[in-house]
């Protein structure tokens, strides 16, 4: 019989088929997961995680990496390239080791494994990056060898040591890099790792500044770290520092440099950087510099010099300085707090003292020089200020205080001070102001000054006020031997009070407005300095009017009113004058006092009142046109009685032998040019009458009448010797001659008329006629009798004042010996 076979449903063979397929597969699962811990990932697998961190900018090579369920992931021989540099590794390290945290479940990712860093080396130029690898802080590193420990929520540095330039760094510490809040759900999402960089980098930019010292012996700091108790910050770093032995900083030699610092919440707290050179001078500095607000404080002691600071600075000192105006070449002891103030601007506040030598603002030159200093928004005030200030004899103490803002020029300066107003002289911006204050001669002691000087912008104008006691000045070529006054300047307005100025005996006082943008002058003046030694305080046009006179006793004069620098047409002037010893020419008084107006173009003198040698003179004076030199004339009348010739020619000729002799008496009216107008004389232009007397004189001893008196001599012996004692003339001034008809000398004997011209180029032209005696029966019998005598004898007079020529018209001239 034949055994029957029994088939099995379709379904059913389904089900077997689909169990034996996922047993296999599942067979297969394990084994993957046991090869892929016990040999790593398969190579495809690790290529494309590296390729896909070099397309992130990272080059990583790694010569093995596997996974062990228990050990975790290993990686050996692991070389970390940065993108700018890929010759030398960032990084490197003999073994990773990243084990799982079971307990976090892995559900964190990578924050959740343990990681240790075993033996890892850093030996290269290298950088640190900002996240898009562009901005980097290069330092370079020598000798560095640590051991790193990164494990959950902890970094641990341990034996980190490393040098940078010739400072040997040695670091240690630990930071969390755990969740902020342990509590949280998901303790890993509130981890904050952004710190992380900016720590780095600003620690890079501080060992960066290590690279310019030069130390021997290698010089040792010690960087400790700990976690921050600052909430949102994961670390806070101590840097200590103390080297004896000779530094070098950009050229400044040092024997001992200690820094003690502190680093947290991107907050760098300098508590102790002090060097000292090898002198025993030093500098302090106390700092906070704040790298996330980019601002800074520091306070600074230092009794370095100024170009020692300019080595240690960390801005350029000397533009800053610059645009102060400031320059220091000697001792520089300061104590100053600088900040608040941001990286781009350090410097724009600052707050302390200064004790300076040779020392310059502007170009005014301090020898010594202590003040209290405040700089802040742009305003610089200089407080409590003590100096020596010039050099040499210009040298003297100065105290007060400044202020001015940079931003519109506004000013404020008082001080005091007895030195020579010329040392500061650069200080005065005020082109006029500093014209006056050159026209002063301090040739004496230091005068003593009190200067304030003020102005609410640039726009506006100075504000001067100066008060002056000195001794031994000269201003404008006039000597004084002691001057006081007091000096104001606003809005182009000059007042100068209380003004008194004295040599010897003589004095100079009163007040002066001046209105510079007018250039008018009001005065009340009152002096007994000579006129010659006045005019050049006045000006040049002064020392023109009064360079023909002479001045030789006292001399007083009152002045007031206004007097018009522009075109004079608003002169209104009034004064009085006394002169003694004043001679212009032949013309000299013992004594003239005077009156006189300047009303617009016009001088008027009505008063004129001289002794003349025991006599007297008396006119008065009109001139027009004071302000064209060209046009100006004037209108004098002048008259003289009884006046001792041989006094005033002596007085004029400054001898004591003159032939000259009487007494002179004379009445003048005169008009003309006060200058010669273009290719001519001015006397061409006079016109005038008057009248001329001399009586008592022995008129034949004049030099003019020599040679008439030896042709009278040789015409009648005897006559030539007579006495002619008196003399008269009326005259005509025109034409640029003195002319008249009716000269006459009268003697005992014998008496001469005549007429004739003398010219202003001095060329003379006369006839003389000889009678004898003078008057009486006698007299007239005798003019009768010796009619064809008295004929005979006219005289003809040539040549000129120096060298006459007198000779007989009507006789032969073998008869004189000619």
């Amino acid at each position: 019989m034949k055994r029957r076979t029994r088939k099995i449903s379709n379904p059913a063979k389904r089900r077997l088929r689909r169990l034996k397929f996922s047993l296999g597969f599942l067979t297969l699962v394990i084994l993957g997961f046991l090869a892929l811990g016990l040999l790593g990932p398969p190579g495809f697998l690790v290529r494309a995680v590296l390729s896909d961190l070099e397309g992130r900018g990272i080059h990583l090579e790694i010569d093995e990496i596997y996974y062990r369920p228990v050990r975790g992931i290993v990686m050996k021989g692991v070389d970390w390239y940065s993108p700018k540099d890929l010759v030398t590794p960032f990084f490197s390290a003999d073994i990773i080791h990243l084990r799982p945290g079971w307990r976090r479940k892995m559900r964190r990712g990578i924050w959740s494994a343990k990681i240790r860093v075993i033996r890892g080396t850093v030996e290269a130029e290298t950088g640190l990056w900002a996240d898009d690898f562009q901005t980097r802080q290069i330092f370079k590193v020598k000798a560095l060898n640590a051991n790193l420990y990164v494990q959950e929520d902890l970094f641990r540095l341990h034996n980190f040591t490393g040098r940078i330039g010739d400072v040997v760094l040695n670091m240690a510490g630990e930071f969390p890099l755990g969740p902020l809040d342990p509590d949280a759900d998901d303790p890993a999402e509130e981890m904050d790792m952004d710190w992380v960089p900016g720590f780095a980098r600003n620690l890079a930019q501080i060992t960066h500044k290590l690279e310019a010292f030069s130390f021997s012996p290698l010089a040792e700091a010690q960087v400790r770290f700990q976690p921050s108790e600052t909430p949102g910050h994961r670390v806070n770093a101590n840097l200590e520092m103390d080297f004896s032995g000779v530094g070098i900083h950009r050229g400044l030699s040092f024997s001992r440099l200690r820094v003690k610092s502190n680093y947290d919440r991107d907050v760098l707290r300098v508590t102790g950087f002090e060097l000292i050179d090898p002198e025993g001078l030093g500098l302090r500095v106390d700092a906070r510099i704040d790298f996330e607000m980019k601002t800074a404080r520091m306070r600074l002691r230092n009794n370095l010099s100024r170009n020692a600071i300019e080595h240690l600075s960390p801005v350029p000192l000397s533009r800053m300085l610059e645009n102060l105006s400031v320059r220091v070449e000697g001792r520089c002891h300061v104590d100053l707090t600088f900040g608040p103030s941001s990286f781009e601007r350090f410097g724009q506040e600052l707050h302390g003292t200064l004790d300076v030598s040779e020392a310059y603002y502007r170009d005014a030159y301090f020898p010594e020089l202590t003040l209290h200093l405040s700089y802040r928004n742009e305003i610089l005030a200089l407080k409590d200020i003590q100096a020596e200030v010039g050099h040499h004899r210009f040298r003297g103490p100065l105290s007060g205080f400044v202020t001015y803002d940079m931003n519109n020029g506004a000013m404020e300066m008082e001080y005091q001070s007895a030195f020579n107003p010329i040392a500061v002289i650069s200080l005065i911006e005020d082109e006029t102001a500093e014209q006056m204050v050159r026209e002063w001669e301090f040739s004496g002691p230091p005068p003593q000054l009190t200067f304030t000087l003020a102005r609410e912008n640039r726009q506006r104008p100075l504000q001067l006020n100066m008060e002056l006691m000195a001794e031994e000045v000269v201003s404008r070529g006039t000597y004084f031997e002691s001057v006081r006054a007091k000096l104001e300047m606003e809005n182009k307005q000059l007042r100068l009070t209380e003004f008194h100025a004295s040599r010897g005996e003589e004095v100079l006082e009163g007040w002066l407005n001046v209105d510079l943008n007018e250039d008018l002058y009001e005065m009340d003046v009152t002096s007994t300095i000579r006129i010659h030694d006045l005019a050049p305080l006045v000006g040049p046009e002064a020392m023109e009017l009064v360079r023909p006179y002479r001045i030789r006793g006292e001399t007083w004069i009152k002045i007031a009113g206004v007097f018009d620098g522009k075109d004079g047409l608003r002169h209104d002037l009034q004064g009085k004058t006394t002169l003694r010893g004043a001679s212009r020419a032949w013309l000299g008084f013992e004594e003239v006092s005077l009156s006189f107006h300047l009303e617009g173009t016009t001088l008027k003198i009505p008063d004129i009142h001289g002794t003349l040698r025991e006599g007297q003179a008396t006119g008065s004076l009109v001139v027009n046109d004071t302000h064209k030199p060209e046009s100006a004339n004037f209108k004098l009348n002048l008259s003289g009685e009884k006046i001792d010739l041989f006094e005033m020619v002596t007085a004029a000729t400054d001898t004591t032998e003159t032939p000259y002799s009487g007494t002179l008496s004379f009445d003048l009216l005169l008009e003309g040019l006060m200058q010669d107008p273009p290719g001519k004389s001015r006397f061409d232009a006079y016109k005038g009458t008057g009248n001329l007397k001399i009586e008592e004189g022995e008129l034949f001893r004049i030099p003019l009448l020599l040679g008439l008196s030896r042709i009278l001599s040789k015409v009648v012996r005897g006559f030539g010797y007579a006495s002619q004692t008196d003399f008269s003339a009326d005259v005509k001034i025109a034409d640029g001659q003195i002319k008249s008809d009716n000269l006459f000398l009268r003697g005992n004997l014998m008496s001469i008329e005549g007429d004739g011209h003398i010219a202003f180029d001095r060329i003379i032209r006369a006839n003389m006629r000889v009678q004898l005696l003078n008057e009486g029966i006698l007299s007239d019998a005798l003019k009768v009798v010796l009619w064809p005598l008295r004929k005979l004898i006219e005289i003809r007079l040539t040549g000129t004042l120096d060298e006459p020529d007198w000779e007989p018209r009507n006789l032969p001239k073998e008869i004189f010996g000619r």
